[in-house]
């Protein structure tokens, strides 16, 4: 996905944007035996994306940024 934003109209932040989704599933969160985090990758093959949402919003201030 290509935008031609830099940063944020609203807040100034160059962190970047996310889109909304409706999930179902089940997941397995992975743990090595001294407690720290495992290999995770395959975490969302359990899940059923259902419906994302219509906008963009921003990760800092949360605000609609662009229709996607």
């Amino acid at each position: 996905m290509n935008t031609e934003m830099e940063e944020c109209p609203h807040c100034g932040s160059d962190e970047g944007f996310y889109e909304k989704q409706t999930v179902s599933g089940k997941a397995e969160y992975r743990y090595a035996f001294d407690g720290s985090e495992a290999e995770n990758g395959e975490l969302h093959e359990g899940l059923t994306y259902k419906r994302r949402s219509k906008f963009a919003f921003c990760c800092s201030c949360h605000k609609k940024l662009f229709v996607l």
